[in-house]
């Protein structure tokens, strides 16, 4: 359970658009289908979703900014 929150963790700094959005979608959204869903992981190790979340988008916002700002301009060269 770790691996897949520390994989999805790694994929949030991915210059890779699609991984980076996989990452946002996997923390980010609410399905409790899977057993390894973010809330789900959470549950198990007894995390708040909601406290993590909040941590994510401090620790996050600059770079996530940065990322955006740099794939805007290679759009418009």
């Amino acid at each position: 359970m770790i691996a897949v929150v520390s994989t999805a963790f790694d994929d949030l700094r991915s210059a890779d658009v699609r991984q980076r959005d996989t990452a946002v979608r996997y923390f980010f959204s609410d399905p409790e289908t899977h057993v390894l869903s973010f809330p789900s992981v959470c549950r198990q190790m007894d995390w708040s979703v909601s406290a993590v979340r909040r941590r994510l988008k401090q620790t996050l916002s600059p770079l996530l900014v940065a990322l955006e700002s740099v794939e805007l301009e290679s759009q418009t060269v």
